[in-house]
């Protein structure tokens, strides 16, 4: 940032500023205190979308510009995987019916490729679970896409935390798209990504402000895995 100070409190609009993630709009105030020991500057970057930059300056007034001393962050949280809420998972656990209204199917998993969208592991070989179709929306509209998802048929523990879960450690890519308030695809946001991408790749998608949440498919097959958000 570079301004000549006129008083002891001025305030500056700036049009863009660089951040560590491409040019996003923002205002930025700028508060000096001018003593005989030196100045001080006090910068607040407010970033769109909420989040904030802090930078405290202090040296001569001939250096004031030149040299930061001090420099502490607040940032919105990192984006986050979230599982299929336990309530509903529980329902379906109990027998309700699926999306199409047909009751889940059980089965006995093969160990190989059957991951519970609950627990986001993989149902281990030999061990019951459901077949159902889940429609990850709330309501019924032309970008609500119902398909196929397996869970625990017993009871699991939802997955909770910045981990990695199991079942995105396996396939080596995975297709995420960014949906908005009113549940619908944001166009342009979709991509395959390599799987050790995928949340770099998620934060990018929620520099756009229309995106709301994240979805994580299958790349091959397009069955909802999980949900991103931030």
């Amino acid at each position: 940032v570079m301004a000549r100070l006129r008083s002891t409190s001025a305030v500056f609009h700036l049009g863009f500023y660089r951040l560590s993630r491409g040019w996003e709009t923002g205002e930025c105030a700028i508060r000096a205190n001018v003593t005989s020991a030196g100045a001080f500057l006090r910068i607040s970057l407010r970033i769109t979308g909420g989040r904030t930059r802090k930078i405290r300056v202090a040296g001569r007034m001939a250096r004031l510009l030149a040299i930061p001393t001090e420099f502490t962050n607040r940032t919105k949280p990192m984006p986050q995987i979230f599982a299929m809420p336990t309530e509903t998972v529980r329902a379906y656990q109990a027998g309700q019916p699926d999306a199409h209204g047909q009751l889940p199917e059980r089965a006995t998993s093969d160990g190989g490729g059957n991951p519970c969208r609950h627990c986001l592991t993989y149902i281990p070989e030999g061990a019951e679970m459901l077949i159902l179709a889940h429609r990850p929306f709330p309501t019924a509209q032309p970008y609500a896409e119902t398909g196929p998802i397996f869970l625990c048929a017993d009871t699991c523990t939802r997955h909770e935390g910045p981990e990695m879960p199991e079942v995105f450690t396996r396939s080596p890519d995975y297709l995420i798209k960014g949906y908005g308030e009113d549940d619908r695809i944001v166009y342009g946001t979709g991509i395959v990504i390599d799987k050790d991408r995928m949340m770099a790749q998620a934060e990018e998608i929620f520099a756009d402000p229309r995106v709301r949440y994240i979805h994580i498919r299958s790349a091959r097959n397009n069955c909802y895995q999980a949900r991103i958000e931030r």
